[in-house]
Parts: C-alpha cells; structure tokens; sequence
C-alpha cells in the first residue's frame, strides 16, 4: 500500500504518518511539500519526499498526478486547507488514477468560508456575533480571515482605535468570546449515516497549535457535532472547534480535514487515519462500536525534537 501525505512540514501530516505506520507496517509512505525535505518537520516518518509547487500554481495537479504514476499510489490524503480545496475541484482528474481522501468541493467551500459557513449553521448553534458594519462593532472583538487557517492571523481588539477604518480584504470582525476552547475530531462513514466524534479539551495553545490537550466525555457538544454533520450531510474526516462558557457553548469553525492536535484522538480509542484508509481501500466499513472507544482522561503534551542534516539535505 502506497499512500502520498502533503504538507510533510506540519505537526498535522506527522500525525497521520505515525498513525497509519503502527496500523498498517508494511504501508509506504510518499510525502511532499514546498518546502525542501531538509526543512519539514516530519522527514523522519516518510518513505519517500517529493518537493512540490503551491496548492495555487497552475503546475499542482498535474505534479500531483505525476507523482500518482511515478509511485503507484494508492490514496492521496491532503493536509493543508488550500491543498484540500484545489484537489477537491480537481477531484474527477483523479477518479481512475488513485482514491483522495477529500469530500465533496461543495461542502468543502462552505467549511472554508467562515462567515458563510456561520450563517449556514446559524438557525441550529450559538455562534458569535459577526459584524456587518464597523460601527456596530461591540468590544471587545476579533478579526480574523475569513479563509484562514489555524489563528495566527487573529487579532484582539479591545479599544475603539483598535478598530480599522476599513476592513481589510479576506478580513471578518466577530464578537470575542472567552471561555474553554474545545476540538473535536469526527469521522462520518462514507457508506453509512454512521458518526461518530470525539471531544479534546485545548488545555495550552501556542501558535494555533494544541500543545497539552485532554480527551473528556461532553455529550452535548457531541450532539452539537452530529446536528453539524447531519446539517452538512458529510463525509470523512473533520474537526469542529467550540468555546464553552457560563452562558452557551459557541460554535467557531469547522475544518474539513484532520485536526493538528488529533494524535491524541487516534491513540487513544479512535484512530481515524486508520478508519479512513480501512473504508476507501480495505473495504472495511467503519463499525462505531469497534472502532470507536475513547479513553476518557488520556492527556497529551507536546514537545520539541530535533533532526540533523548536512549541508546537502542529507540526514545525519
């Protein structure tokens, strides 16, 4: 089994890597960036590396399509957002080459656009307020891109000249809510209504990133992330973030891809990479009550290693 990972300088695509590695031991695994292999975070997990131009060039699918045939891959499963919707909208150059690990573009765009995805969802979730105007801006607020990816980008306003005189393009201001902040990794089976998640209390976030995280029992954002599902009548992976405070559990984004701080999810009671690959080439249909079995209590802390290389990219 050949199976091509983008992204490989993310702590997303090293997850999924060491996952489908302990599951699946004689899988190959090809991944690439644009990023030199010497530069990515995960080149100790790859098989293989391939460096590869931006999700935007007009070169990308059929970089994507020459590795297909180079390889022999068997699946692509895409990390980053910008990766996820180019191939999703290519998603029928692949159809007799290889299987993709994406959803439908349809459903894609309206998860990648925050503020049509707010309003979509909005009859059925609390979600914070979005301003249409500057002046109706109540403090304090964020802004954030309305397509961005991880909240590196998001700024804090908390005084009247922290507010833009114009709203910046690709830009949206939202009410700030605080309050804890929750992931939840999902799977919706891709032959069945089957779906199932599970809740990570985000207990330290540096750069976006979940680095201490906690698996807890919480069912009613549970069936807030199945209404989601049902709503959007999806499939696959996704991850839902919500914030919780003493007056309602909000809605923040929904991503349709795997989640940076997932590991933590897949080693304790539902490893979705795994899911996924046993449903789009084993045939294996996901079974809730096999596959799904959380340990409740596991926790995660993340921390830094280190890889060496020479001054010709090799590994030392």
């Amino acid at each position: 089994m050949k199976i091509l990972i983008t992204s490989l300088g993310s702590n997303t695509a090293i997850g999924v890597i060491k996952s489908l590695k302990i599951a699946f031991p004689s899988v190959t695994i090809i991944a690439c960036d644009t990023n030199k292999q010497s530069e990515c975070n995960g080149s100790l997990f790859t098989d293989h590396f391939e460096q590869i131009c931006q999700a935007d060039d007009k070169n990308y699918i059929p970089s994507l399509m020459n590795l297909i045939k180079k390889h022999n891959l068997d699946c692509i499963i895409p990390i980053h957002d910008r990766e996820i919707e180019v191939i999703a909208k290519n998603k029928s150059f692949f159809r007799e080459e290889t299987k993709i690990l994406v959803n439908n573009s349809d459903t894609i765009e309206l998860c990648s656009d925050k503020v049509k995805c707010c309003f979509f969802l909005n009859e059925i979730l609390s979600i914070p307020k979005i301003y249409g105007e500057l002046n109706q801006v109540e403090l304090p607020a964020i802004m954030k891109e309305i397509r961005g990816v991880g909240s590196t980008t998001i700024q804090i306003m908390n005084t009247q000249n922290s507010i833009p005189t114009n709203l910046p393009d690709g830009m949206m201001i939202q009410e700030f809510i605080s309050g804890d902040e929750y992931t939840v990794d999902c799977y919706s089976s891709y032959f069945s209504d089957d779906f199932r998640c599970v809740v990570r209390k985000r207990k330290e976030v540096k750069n976006g990133m979940s680095i201490k995280g906690e698996i807890i029992s919480h069912p009613k954002i549970e069936k807030l992330c199945e209404k989601i599902h049902h709503t959007f009548k999806y499939k696959g992976v996704s991850n839902i973030q919500f914030i919780e405070n003493d007056k309602d559990i909000y809605f923040i984004e929904i991503n349709p891809r795997f989640a940076g701080g997932g590991t933590l999810t897949y080693k304790n009671g539902f490893d979705i990479p795994v899911i996924a690959i046993n449903e789009l080439l084993m045939n294996k249909y996901f079974d809730p009550l096999k596959d799904h079995n959380p340990l409740i209590g596991a926790k995660m802390v993340r921390y830094l290693q280190e890889t060496f290389f020479d001054k010709d990219g090799n590994r030392i």
